[in-house]
């Protein structure tokens, strides 16, 4: 009987939306379908991703990204 689930996790990559950048962190959205997405904080330095928001203005993505940046979501780089 095979299992459902690997020992192992494999890298996917995926073309995703950069909604905003601060520095190493970026939030980028994935389209699952034309009108659904799941929203993602990553680490570009450390290849790190936090998350799977429902949406980019999901509180806790908020939360996260100023924990993560000290910045909003929505505040330009200076």
């Amino acid at each position: 009987m095979s299992k459902l689930y690997e020992e192992e996790p494999i890298k996917v990559t995926l073309d995703m939306h950069v909604f905003h950048r601060c520095g190493d962190f970026v939030i980028v959205q994935y389209f699952t379908r034309s009108s659904e997405s799941e929203a993602f904080i990553y680490n570009t330095k450390t290849d790190e991703c936090y998350g799977g928001y429902y949406s980019i203005d999901d509180d806790e993505l908020v939360e996260d990204w100023k924990n993560l940046t000290g910045e909003g979501p929505n505040e330009e780089d200076e």
